[in-house]
This record gives structure tokens, C-alpha cells and sequence, in this order.
């Protein structure tokens, strides 16, 4: 890169007022092979780890104060990586605090460990414990006594809804999710939360 494409990107980087820039904790890089080519911008905006530690500006301690809190807490149960943490992006982008296990036993130790829970999206076919017997073993637990609970998975037959309510999911989602069925799955636990 040349010095004068650092320094167009450091510019970039300074503004603010027309929508670029970040705050410190995301990162925005210009990358360009000279003048008269363009410059590329790629942007990673300040979201929090997958495991919902560091990087998620506030919003997890946002979530866990107590009667305050402005996003739901969520927990996805998910052995394929890719699915969980890309739900996991989305619903963080959307402002709530999110927990993600890659499977039955994670999903325990995160219920463990973590306070209330709002919201518990479960993939069915896992390897070892199954959808089903994660949910009944999570809805055992005190964190959450009073979630959601939807199943989240690849099967979408009727059947396969029926099993799923049959066995105590609030709701059943066949993957890939529509973002207008997450975003009524959101308002239902919102409303749960609400008559806690």
C-alpha cells in the first residue's frame, strides 16, 4: 500500500460525520493498489465473541442488569459452528446478549454459569444428547425456568412440528430461518419476559 493510500485511509478512518469511522473497538481497513484503482473498505464492527466474553460493547452487562434489561438473553445450542455463530452474529446485531453451546453438554455448563435466560434456540439432530433430551434437561435448570424454548433445525415436515411441540418446544423453526419467524420468535420472548 502506498503512503498516500495509508493516508486516505487514515482520513476514512478520522470521519464520522458522514457514517465511517468506528468507535475503537471495531476495526475499518482501506486497502488500494494506487492512485486512479479505488480504494477497498472492509469494516468488522464491534460485536462479541461467540462465546459471548469480550468485544460485545456492554451489551452482556446491559442484558444481566437486573430489571433493566433491554435485549433478551439467548442461548443457541447448535453442533454445526457455522449455523450457531452465524444466528448468534445476527442476534447480537440486534441488540441482545447471546450465549452459544455446540452441544448438550456445553449447553448445561453455559446454563450453569450464566443468570436468567430469555430465549433457548436448540438444533434437534446433535450428536450424543439430542435436541430433546437437551430441552428437558435444560428446562430443568434455574436460568431457565422461564425461557422460550424453539426447536431450530432441518427437519420441516408436519411430523416433525408436531414431534416438536409434542415434546415441549414453545415454537419449532425449519432452518434457514426467515427473518420475519426470528423476528415474531423475539417479540414472543420479549413478551414471556414481560409476564415473567
Amino acid at each position: 500500500m502506498s503512503a498516500e493510500s495509508v493516508q486516505e485511509s487514515h482520513a476514512l478512518s478520522m470521519q464520522g460525520d458522514d457514517g465511517l469511522g468506528v468507535n475503537g473497538k471495531g476495526a475499518l481497513a482501506a486497502t488500494g493498489d494506487g492512485t486512479g484503482w479505488g480504494l477497498g473498505l472492509a469494516a468488522r464492527p464491534p460485536i462479541a465473541a461467540a462465546d459471548g466474553s469480550a468485544g460485545d460493547g456492554g451489551v452482556g452487562r446491559l442484558a444481566e442488569s437486573v430489571g433493566t434489561r433491554a435485549g433478551l438473553v439467548i442461548l443457541i445450542v447448535d453442533d454445526n459452528s457455522d449455523s450457531a455463530d452465524s444466528m448468534a452474529m445476527l442476534l447480537r446485531m440486534k441488540g441482545h446478549c447471546v450465549h452459544v453451546a455446540y452441544g448438550g453438554e456445553g449447553a448445561l455448563a453455559r446454563a450453569a454459569h450464566t443468570g436468567t435466560v430469555d430465549l433457548a434456540l436448540l438444533d434437534i439432530a446433535m450428536p450424543g444428547a439430542d435436541g430433546f433430551t437437551v430441552l428437558q434437561q435444560l428446562k430443568k435448570t434455574h436460568a431457565l425456568s422461564n425461557a422460550l424454548f424453539a426447536a431450530m433445525t432441518g427437519f420441516g415436515q408436519a411430523s416433525d412440528v408436531e414431534r416438536s411441540l409434542s415434546r415441549g418446544f414453545d415454537m419449532h423453526l425449519t432452518k434457514p430461518v426467515q427473518l420475519p419467524l426470528i423476528d415474531a420468535l423475539l417479540q414472543r420472548a420479549i413478551e414471556r419476559r414481560k409476564a415473567g
